[in-house]
């Protein structure tokens, strides 16, 4: 038990750190197709506003923050309430401008990408099997993660159900299948609220109880199935390996060329 979290845990880091570039960047390919401007892209959540890394290329701000857990972009005019203040000006780089339609075509690519992404690490799970085998594996196993969720079975049970799953299978590509639908399902509604153009206190303490849910179980997971030495060691494995891959994504974006900026 204790081998698979430690040789795992920078697995999670990297399947983790690329679903919070490949959410953004969707919403970024929106953004170039209707000419919108993105102002914020953060990787990680900054902590009382400090960040290890920030800087800014063309019109937006890229952040690496602190809290390795969740990533954001903000799209200039994307909220009503932001436009009340009458020093605001409606102006063609802002999504407010164009049709609400738009929104929802930002939603589609995002949902796409999703899709593309679940399907293209299916397909390496296991290279010998069928796409249609793969899928069965994957939902049986999304099951088992649901189960366990919800306290139908514990976390020794989601263990074996797992090790029983991934028997012979590409590993970090049978994480990314379970990472692509679970992030698209877990981030969809506050999507579709924020393109609808308004701010929804509900759905945004909805978003964070499951998160903060989300994070008791896992660390339920891990101190049932480990000792408190493997612990620690897991959990600077998966910050140091987190925090470097962001890092590289971030300075990788710094120093890419860009000819024309939104």
């Amino acid at each position: 038990m204790i081998e698979w979290f430690s040789i795992n845990s920078i697995a999670v880091a990297a399947v983790t750190v690329i679903i919070m570039l490949l959410s953004n960047f969707s919403f970024w390919i929106g953004a170039k197709i209707h000419d919108v401007r993105i102002e914020k892209f953060e990787i990680f959540s900054p902590l009382g506003g400090k960040s290890l890394l920030q800087f800014k290329k063309g019109h937006t701000v890229f952040s690496l923050g602190l809290y390795p857990w969740n990533s954001s972009i903000k799209i200039a005019g994307m909220l009503e309430e932001e436009l009340l203040d009458p020093e605001h000006e409606i102006k063609d780089y802002m999504l407010i401008s164009k049709p609400k339609s738009v929104g929802f075509q930002f939603l589609a690519i995002f949902i796409l990408i999703s899709l593309i992404g679940t399907l293209i690490s299916l397909y390496f799970m296991d290279t010998a099997a069928s796409l249609a085998e793969n899928m069965v594996i994957n939902m049986n196993y999304i099951k088992s993660l649901f189960s366990y969720l919800t306290y139908n079975i514990d976390a020794m049970e989601f263990q074996e159900k797992w090790l029983e799953l991934s028997e012979n299978k590409n590993t970090l590509a049978f994480m990314f299948s379970v990472a692509f639908p679970m992030t698209m399902l877990m981030n969809l509604p506050g999507h579709i609220v924020g393109f609808l153009r308004k701010a929804s206190i509900t759905v945004f303490i909805i978003f964070l109880v499951s998160c903060l849910y989300l994070m008791y179980k896992v660390i339920i997971l891990i101190i049932v199935l480990n000792s408190w030495l493997s612990i620690l060691s897991i959990s600077i494995d998966y910050l140091l390996s987190s925090y470097i891959f962001a890092f590289i994504i971030m300075i990788t974006i710094k120093y890419i060329p860009s000819n024309k900026t939104v």
